[in-house]
């Protein structure tokens, strides 16, 4: 009888989002347990992920658009400042300062 070495991704299918996120928040609970403060390993993690998107998409604007879909998706951006392609500021000259 002989052993047959098999890959073991190639068995595994392609991960659920419910399985990310558990990933993501397993990695979280490591962290704060290992003394690290849940916001900063969350900032260091959301960092990394902006770098990646970045990197994956073909453009500023498209990584930009995305970025603003999903914080659109947990917060109200009404009167909020949203990135803008560029960065270019445009301030309003009747708006006081403070």
């Amino acid at each position: 009888m002989g052993l047959k070495i098999v890959d073991i991704n190639k068995k595994r299918g392609k991960p659920t989002i419910g399985e990310i996120i558990d990933s993501c928040e397993s990695m979280l609970n490591n962290f704060e347990v290992r003394g690290e403060t849940r916001l900063n390993a969350s900032l260091t993690l959301m960092s990394y992920a902006f770098s990646q998107i970045l990197d994956s998409t073909s453009s500023e604007d498209t990584s930009l658009h995305y970025v603003n879909e999903i914080l659109s998706n947990y917060m109200d951006q009404s009167g909020m400042i949203t990135f803008i392609p560029e960065f270019d500021v445009k301030f309003d000259p009747d708006t006081p300062s403070n």
